[in-house]
Protein backbone atom coordinates (compact mmCIF):
# COMPACT_ATOMS: atom_id res chain seq x y z
CA UNK A 1 0.00 0.00 0.00
CA UNK A 2 1.35 3.76 -0.57
CA UNK A 3 2.70 5.66 2.61
CA UNK A 4 1.58 9.10 3.37
CA UNK A 5 1.30 12.14 1.46
CA UNK A 6 4.60 13.16 3.05
CA UNK A 7 6.69 12.63 6.02
CA UNK A 8 5.34 15.22 8.54
CA UNK A 9 1.91 13.25 7.61
CA UNK A 10 3.27 10.22 7.91
CA UNK A 11 4.47 10.92 11.32
CA UNK A 12 1.52 12.28 12.70
CA UNK A 13 -0.77 9.16 11.71
CA UNK A 14 1.91 6.56 13.13
CA UNK A 15 2.83 8.27 16.31
CA UNK A 16 0.39 10.61 17.04
CA UNK A 17 0.52 14.63 17.93
CA UNK A 18 2.95 13.99 20.57
CA UNK A 19 5.23 11.91 18.02
CA UNK A 20 5.07 15.07 15.38
CA UNK A 21 5.77 17.25 18.36
CA UNK A 22 8.49 15.71 19.79
CA UNK A 23 9.87 15.19 15.63
CA UNK A 24 9.45 19.33 15.33
CA UNK A 25 11.01 20.14 18.94
CA UNK A 26 13.61 17.92 17.67
CA UNK A 27 14.37 19.14 14.64
CA UNK A 28 14.02 23.03 16.34
CA UNK A 29 16.81 21.99 18.80
CA UNK A 30 19.20 20.75 16.00
CA UNK A 31 19.00 24.38 14.31
CA UNK A 32 19.46 25.86 17.61
CA UNK A 33 22.43 24.35 17.97
CA UNK A 34 23.68 24.98 14.65
CA UNK A 35 23.25 28.57 15.39
CA UNK A 36 25.00 28.12 18.74
CA UNK A 37 27.83 26.99 16.68
CA UNK A 38 27.98 29.60 14.27
CA UNK A 39 29.02 32.15 16.47
CA UNK A 40 31.15 29.78 18.31
CA UNK A 41 33.07 29.14 15.32
CA UNK A 42 32.26 31.05 12.42
CA UNK A 43 34.99 29.52 10.36
CA UNK A 44 33.62 25.88 10.01
CA UNK A 45 32.91 25.39 6.56
CA UNK A 46 30.97 22.37 6.86
CA UNK A 47 27.77 24.24 8.63
CA UNK A 48 26.29 26.15 5.83
CA UNK A 49 26.24 23.04 3.55
CA UNK A 50 24.92 20.99 6.67
CA UNK A 51 22.18 23.05 7.22
CA UNK A 52 21.44 23.67 3.20
CA UNK A 53 21.44 20.07 3.05
CA UNK A 54 18.47 19.97 6.18
CA UNK A 55 16.60 22.36 4.77
CA UNK A 56 16.80 20.29 1.76
CA UNK A 57 15.34 17.69 3.63
CA UNK A 58 12.05 19.51 4.96
CA UNK A 59 11.26 20.53 1.96
CA UNK A 60 11.69 17.23 -0.21
CA UNK A 61 9.83 15.73 3.51
CA UNK A 62 6.65 17.79 2.39
CA UNK A 63 6.36 16.00 -0.84
CA UNK A 64 7.39 12.76 -0.32
CA UNK A 65 7.10 10.49 2.39
CA UNK A 66 11.18 9.39 3.30
CA UNK A 67 11.14 9.08 7.40
CA UNK A 68 12.83 5.95 6.95
CA UNK A 69 15.29 6.29 4.40
CA UNK A 70 19.06 6.59 4.70
CA UNK A 71 18.94 10.42 2.19
CA UNK A 72 17.14 11.70 5.18
CA UNK A 73 18.27 10.96 8.03
CA UNK A 74 22.29 11.24 6.70
CA UNK A 75 22.40 15.23 6.96
CA UNK A 76 21.05 15.12 10.37
CA UNK A 77 23.59 12.59 11.52
CA UNK A 78 26.19 15.13 9.79
CA UNK A 79 24.63 18.01 11.21
CA UNK A 80 24.72 16.66 14.64
CA UNK A 81 28.11 15.32 14.48
CA UNK A 82 29.26 18.73 13.48
CA UNK A 83 27.48 20.78 15.37
CA UNK A 84 29.02 19.03 18.48
CA UNK A 85 32.68 18.27 16.90
CA UNK A 86 35.03 20.93 17.85
CA UNK A 87 36.57 21.64 15.29
CA UNK A 88 40.01 23.47 16.61
CA UNK A 89 40.75 19.94 18.76
CA UNK A 90 44.17 18.98 17.96
CA UNK A 91 44.64 15.95 15.44
CA UNK A 92 46.49 12.78 16.97
CA UNK A 93 48.67 10.99 14.80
Amino acid sequence: SPGAHNTFLGVWVELGIVGLLLMLLALKDEFAALRAAWKADARNFLLPGLEAACFGTLVLAFFADNLWVKDFWLPWILLSWAVHHPSDAPVEN
